[in-house]
């Protein structure tokens, strides 16, 4: 809702097909944020309010109680992972995350890390990306894959990037101040469109 802004003025079935959820969690999700005054409805029309404070309780909620969900496991490589690039996952059902994509959408950061998000079948694409990247399984390792959560033309396809607000929550998750430098660099170049007030 957030990237698509005239997506809230669409019926409850529409959203919830592009969303990919159940009728019911639109219906529940609506009223929640209509309660809470982030959503407005006049008439037949919907529209969102304080966009910039949904987005923070939306990265927050996302570091907190989705993230933990999707992680994989933590891996370790003795490659440089500030060489790659989307042509490492190229015909995978894989984006980066994280340092790289934050590093690949700013041309700001210098990356320690790796985040990958994989799409099904989950297990395989995992273990196509362990062969290719040469990783070993380390749980202190600072390469994490997770399973992806949202629709894929939500991605660059050409680099093989998560959405922009991944990113950002990525890399504010990991508490690191250079990464919080590359997150602002990413809002105001990436994110801010989405949450001006109309």
């Amino acid at each position: 809702l957030l990237q698509d802004r005239e997506l809230i003025e669409q019926p409850y079935r529409d959203i919830a097909k592009r969303a990919g959820v159940a009728l019911a969690t639109i219906h529940y999700a609506l009223d929640d944020l209509e309660e809470l005054g982030y959503v407005q409805t006049v008439g037949d029309h919907r529209h969102f309010r304080n966009r910039k404070e949904i987005f923070q309780r939306w990265v927050q909620a996302y570091i907190e109680r989705l993230r933990p969900k999707l992680v994989l496991k933590r891996y370790a490589t003795n490659q440089d992972t500030r060489t790659w690039t989307g042509e490492n996952l190229e015909g995978l059902p894989a984006w980066w995350g994280g340092e790289i994509a934050g590093d690949a959408l700013t041309n700001w950061l210098k990356t320690e890390g790796a985040t990958i998000y994989v799409g099904t079948p989950v297990d395989r694409t995992a273990g196509q990306l362990q062969r290719r990247l040469g990783l070993k399984l380390d749980p202190r390792g600072t390469i994490e894959i997770l399973k992806n959560f949202w629709h894929t033309q939500d991605t660059n396809a050409q680099e093989q990037l998560a959405p922009p607000m991944v990113v950002y929550a990525d890399l504010i998750a990991t508490g690191d101040a250079r990464c919080h430098e590359t997150a602002e660099k990413l809002y105001e170049k990436h994110i801010a469109r989405y949450l001006a007030e109309d």
